[in-house]
């Protein structure tokens, strides 16, 4: 089990800025039970209880507070998003958060999450097996999970990249994702695309080499 250090966040309010307090609470919730290594996980902080005009006109300058708490859950519940980056397999406690306002000190709950290893994902790579030198070629990687992925080709001595697009679906909690180059191609003879002209690809990512021949 992993506790990660409480996060202090000091927020000041104008001494203007009345917030009556009625059972104000500091309230956190994960937005997801379960994450992935390497993935990060987003939490939700509501200030509950407190009564205020100054969120709900447009036009005043809220300050310091205002802008923390953005969103409202409701008329008197505030909220904002914070980011942990739990690493340790399996359950992970993290918080409590802790909020010092207008000389009262607020503790929220701590939140549990756990992280798994990310199953092993196949991609697939389709570039024409023979092209010229100088000849602009698309390359596509497609590749379904549980989550979208990303493929960043490298700069490297073979070709140039033009261009990239990328397009990504979701049907009953499975990722459809398709990215598209387009190469120039800028060195003669036979080459072999494999993981090492990825950026930051993720070992669970498997990936066929594949050849092909600049003429």
């Amino acid at each position: 089990m992993n506790k990660f250090k409480p996060l202090v966040l000091s927020i000041f309010c104008l001494a203007f800025m009345a917030c009556a307090q009625e059972e104000v609470k500091l309230k956190a919730s994960a937005l997801r039970d379960t994450i992935y290594t390497g993935e990060s996980l987003s939490i939700r902080l509501s200030l509950e209880g407190i009564q205020s005009d100054i969120f709900n006109d447009k036009n005043q300058d809220k300050g310091i507070l205002g802008g923390f708490f953005e969103g409202s859950e409701g008329n008197n519940n505030f909220s904002t998003l914070v980011y942990a980056n739990p690493e340790t397999l399996g359950e992970n406690i993290i918080g409590p958060y802790q909020i010092n306002m207008l000389g009262k000190v607020y503790i929220s709950n701590s939140v549990s999450v756990q992280v798994v290893k990310p199953p092993v994902q196949q991609i697939k790579l389709e570039i024409p097996k023979e092209a010229s030198l100088g000849e602009k070629i698309k390359v596509k990687i497609t590749g379904k999970s549980n989550r979208s992925f990303k493929a960043q080709f490298k700069e490297n001595e073979i070709f140039i990249i033009n261009g990239q697009s990328s397009n990504t679906q979701v049907s009953n909690g499975k990722y459809s994702t398709q990215i598209e180059y387009t190469l120039t191609l800028k060195r003669k003879g036979i080459f072999e695309i494999n993981r090492s002209f990825f950026k930051d690809l993720p070992k669970n990512i498997k990936l066929a080499p594949v050849k092909f021949e600049v003429k």
